[in-house]
């Protein structure tokens, strides 16, 4: 159950709203709206961090609205969740669980990606400071670490840049999809 009440309103008996924007089941508990880089690269209207009371994680919530309005759009989301499920490796984002809060076809509208909670972008974290030598050696190792196993399962990263690489407070990276259909492809 939501034990952070500000700007959350019942929605149903099993569901909950933020601000009438994003719904959660009983298990996740609301946080704070997240900057958009924090765990997807793709620019999100929506995004939350969250605190999942089943794995005991913090976590990032991604809300996919209207994700089947066209071809194109169905394409792109299944494509994000194909390799987004795929990915599973400590140097690249991946995805926890995926749900929507739709408990028929008829009012099944949105979808929400959840995955590790993120600190900044690189591209954030070298514009506010400056990385020492050890740093950055341990930031381009991950970086490799993280290309390796991307290219093992014959993906290709096609817009790898500071922006899509998330790190969090501990120095760990991962490896971010891009914005939009440019991103991860299968070869």
């Amino acid at each position: 159950m939501f034990r952070n009440t500000d700007n959350i309103y019942k929605y149903s008996s099993s569901l909950q709203t933020f601000i009438a924007i994003f719904m959660f089941t009983s298990r996740t508990v609301f946080r704070q709206k997240i900057h958009k880089h924090f765990f997807f690269s793709t620019k999100i209207p929506f995004s939350v961090s969250a605190f999942d009371t089943k794995t005991g994680l913090r976590v990032a919530v991604k809300k996919l609205s209207r994700p089947f309005q066209s071809i194109i759009h169905a394409k792109r989301t299944y494509r994000e969740l194909r390799l987004l499920k795929h990915m599973k490796h400590e140097n690249v984002i991946g995805l926890l669980d995926v749900f929507t809060p739709a408990k028929s076809l008829e009012e099944f509208n949105d979808v929400y990606l959840v995955t590790h909670l993120m600190g900044a972008d690189l591209n954030n974290i070298v514009k506010c400071q400056k990385l020492t030598d050890d740093h950055v050696q341990f930031l381009i190792y991950q970086i490799l670490r993280g290309l390796k196993y991307i290219h093992s399962a014959d993906i290709i990263h096609r817009d790898l840049k500071p922006s899509n690489l998330a790190v969090n407070e501990d120095c760990e990276l991962k490896v971010m999809q891009s914005e939009g259909p440019i991103g991860l492809t299968v070869i």
